[in-house]
């Protein structure tokens, strides 16, 4: 879920790419590590990886706490030295947005990263924003499984979207998570 944070942040400045790195930074959970470049530039900008269970237990993240944890570290000069590869600015579009809220209940195996690109891919350059807002584990959603609630806006460059357009994304990101193990919560 944090690697999906870091990504989204560097979508927001338009200077990080996630890469990740095999066999490198191991981490305890059996998840790699990744580390944050900029664009281009092969500077080192950070990582994100799990943080040992010994490390997690010495923070004090024992009993009704303990969870997996994992933790981000961001070189602040290291991002300061990037060139965005564009100046950042879109023009406002005339027509208006939908606003879609997406719940999808998929294995903990499957990254947060991972739906964040299917509803992308299923909205077919129309998503203008994505925020994750809720995460939510419980015996009704079965073992090994989450619900990863999301805000949608929806919003073409030459026309007003309709319901029914709304519709149809959400018929193609239900296929599109089919892929992935996971669903569309209803």
């Amino acid at each position: 879920e944090l690697i999906g944070l870091v990504d989204q942040l560097g979508d927001a400045i338009d200077i990080l790419r996630i890469n990740r790195l095999e066999g490198h930074f191991h981490s305890e959970g059996g998840e790699e590590a990744v580390e944050v470049s900029g664009f281009g530039e092969g500077v080192l900008a950070g990582w994100v990886g799990g943080v040992d269970p010994e490390v997690a237990w010495g923070l004090g993240l024992e009993g009704e706490l303990e969870s997996d944890t994992a933790i981000a570290c961001l070189s602040i000069d290291a991002l300061l030295q990037v060139e965005p590869e564009n100046d950042g600015y879109r023009p406002l579009s005339r027509f208006p947005g939908v606003k879609v809220d997406v719940a999808v209940v998929a294995p903990e195996s499957v990254a947060a990263a991972e739906v964040a690109a299917a509803i992308d891919q299923a909205g077919k350059g129309t998503v203008r924003d994505l925020e994750l807002f809720d995460l939510f584990r419980g015996e009704q959603l079965g073992a090994g499984r989450r619900s990863l609630a999301s805000h949608v806006l929806l919003q073409a460059e030459g026309k007003t979207l309709s319901d029914g357009d709304a519709q149809k994304f959400l018929g193609r990101l239900g296929r599109l998570l089919e892929g992935l193990g996971a669903e569309l919560r209803t």
